[in-house]
């Protein structure tokens, strides 16, 4: 998606040619819009959507902007990315870095002052907006896309040992890394000073989260303060131009419900990805008939993965596993209706506690806490054992146990003594900011992408609230029930019923819509009623089907056989595929790799 990019060269060499190249590797689509702007030994570059890009200057300091910023002058979003870019600067100049730190939004800035010879990059409190770096043999490259930094013709191209690890355990990077090894990725709310040859990296903010038994109340006027911050968030964001994919969970109706109260004269277009009869596209576009938005269904097969996965890879750098790329088939629909801007549910459910383990307590011991997190929500994919059969032992030796070191160390991290706020802080620093912040990124390859459950205010109150109330997103459940009673009766998708607060209730339906999928995995669409609807898409099925071939043919030796046992490969991927074992998760682990390989390897 459009970004950013800076060069920072030794003995002021010229940059532009470098800049050129870099900005070449992030146009995803033709009508992208560029600019750079240059100095003896510098240069910054901004891409944009079809608009100017967010870069400005003030004599001899420059700024790029990546992202979006709300509350600064000269106003939200419909204000043009070089006005809010020119504002910034302004900001910059008159208050230094601190003054861009901590801003309303996802965003990251890069400015160049050239008298000093510094440079500052600034990025938001969740590091949802990435910014990517490594030392180059002549200086400084920094980018909001990996490949951009790999056009350097002496990039080192070495992989990450610990990276591959990360992906075939969890399906997603954790901590700073990606699979380029000299790539690093910027803390979140990090200011970060390149002068001196040095970079100097401080972080100025970090989740708040109240120790056992001091979280705020969770009655009737925490679910109305909830309401009234997410109408807040989204009144902030409405503009002109929005594409809102709609689906039968909470966090699209929220968005739906709030956006048609804040700004009801506002054309939306809505969306729903999926097979046909899945109750995210049935739910979805009933919840569009409520509140009278158009809505568009884009349907997705059993060749989504061949369709959609050279795409999905060269947007994410292989950040996000090919078996999500059906979200793709929506920018179809953002594009073709001329959307400016796709709201994003992303965030919504996890700070609603949408992921937090059962099982778990506030005062839970903490060492049965972090294991019930770590194999509940993250070791999905590849145990140890299956880890130490597919990679080579030198490599697994050195990468043995520390995908389950990265999310510890996040645990220990957290300033706080209550077990659900560990949870949550590990589930925000490592797979909110790691996995799931990467479907703004595919959405962003067709116009801006919009985050209103990232609104500063909002996430500062939600983490006030106690966690126990926000188990199984009960606390949310009765905000929507109690503001949006209409919407609420549109049946919830894990339900496949209303939206309703009892966990008794909610969980009896969820349990047997869970036993109802099992049971439909084995059969084929025509059996009727028990045929899974849950899902978007049929992950392992499809797998074996339509996209079997593409699969087969990018697990190919030559992208495997330094770091992989090939044997071992082909073995997994033979189970999968003749139906002994439901392997489709580390099956689309290894193709992703494969593919990011014989693409930017």
């Amino acid at each position: 998606m459009p970004g950013i990019a800076g060069v920072i060269a030794h003995e002021r060499r010229p940059v532009a040619a470098r800049l050129d190249r870099m900005v070449a590797q992030m146009r995803h689509r033709s009508w992208y819009t560029s600019r750079t702007a240059v100095v003896p030994g510098a240069g910054l570059a901004a891409v944009g959507w079809r608009e100017p890009p967010a870069l400005a200057r003030r004599g001899k300091v420059m700024l790029a902007l990546a992202g979006e910023v709300y509350d600064v002058e000269p106003g939200p979003a419909p204000a043009s990315r070089a006005a809010l870019a020119a504002a910034l600067l302004d900001r910059f100049v008159s208050g230094g870095a601190l003054a861009l730190a901590g801003l309303n939004g996802v965003y990251a800035a890069l400015v160049w002052e050239r008298d000093a010879g510094r440079l500052t990059i600034v990025n938001d409190r969740y590091g949802f907006q990435k910014v990517y770096w490594w030392l180059a043999p002549d200086g400084l490259e920094l980018a909001t896309e990996p490949k951009a930094l790999a056009s350097h013709p002496r990039f080192d191209r070495s992989v990450s040992e610990l990276a591959l690890a990360d992906f075939l355990t969890v399906g997603h990077f954790l901590d700073d890394r990606v699979f380029y090894d000299r790539v690093k990725l910027l803390p979140p709310a990090t200011i970060a000073v390149w002068e001196g040859e040095k970079l100097v990296a401080q972080p100025y903010w970090d989740y708040e989260l109240p120790l056992a038994g001091a979280a705020s109340e969770a009655g009737d006027g925490a679910v109305d303060e909830y309401a009234r911050l997410l109408r807040a968030a989204v009144a902030r964001r409405a503009e002109p131009g929005i594409a809102l994919p709609l689906t039968g969970g909470l966090d699209s109706r929220v968005l739906a419900g709030f956006l048609h109260e804040e700004a009801p004269d506002l054309e939306v277009v809505t969306t729903t990805v999926g097979h046909d009869h899945a109750n995210d596209v049935r739910f979805g576009r009933q919840l569009a008939g409520v509140l009278g938005y158009p809505h568009a269904f884009a349907p997705v097969g059993p060749s989504y993965i061949a369709d959609h996965a050279e795409a999905g890879i060269a947007a994410l750098d292989g950040a996000g596993i090919c078996s999500t790329f059906w979200i793709l088939a929506a920018n179809q629909v953002f594009e073709s209706s001329g959307a400016a801007a796709a709201w994003c549910g992303f965030l919504g459910g996890a700070l609603a506690g949408g992921d937090l383990p059962r099982g778990v307590n506030a005062r839970s011991e903490p060492s049965l806490a972090l294991m019930t997190l770590w194999r509940s929500k993250f070791a999905r994919y590849c145990s140890e054992a299956e880890l130490a059969r597919l990679l080579k032992p030198g490599v697994y030796a050195a990468v043995r146990g520390e995908a389950f070191a990265a999310v510890q160390r996040a645990f220990i991290a957290a300033a706080t003594d209550d077990a659900l706020n560990r949870c949550t802080y590990v589930d925000l620093r490592e797979k909110r900011r790691r996995f799931t912040s990467a479907y703004r990124e595919l959405f962003g390859l067709s116009c801006r992408p919009v985050e209103p459950f990232a609104d500063n205010q909002l996430v500062d109150f939600v983490l006030r609230l106690p966690k126990e109330a926000m188990v199984d997103q009960r606390l949310y459940r009765r905000m929507v029930l109690r503001h949006l009673p209409v919407l609420a009766r549109v049946p919830y998708s894990k339900t496949g019923a209303p939206v309703d607060d009892s966990r008794a209730r909610y969980w009896s339906r969820r349990l047997a819509g869970r036993a109802k999928a099992e049971l439909a995995a084995r059969l084929p669409e025509a059996a009727g009623s028990l045929h899974d609807t849950k899902a978007y898409v049929h992950y392992d099925e499809w797998v074996r089907a339509g996209s079997r071939r593409f699969i087969e043919d990018a697990l190919r030796p030559e992208y495997l056989e330094d770091l992989l046992d090939v044997d071992a490969v082909r073995a997994l991927v033979a189970d999968h595929m003749e139906g002994r074992a439901n392997q489709h998760g580390k099956v689309c682990a290894l193709a992703t790799f494969a593919l990011w390989r014989r693409e930017f390897g």
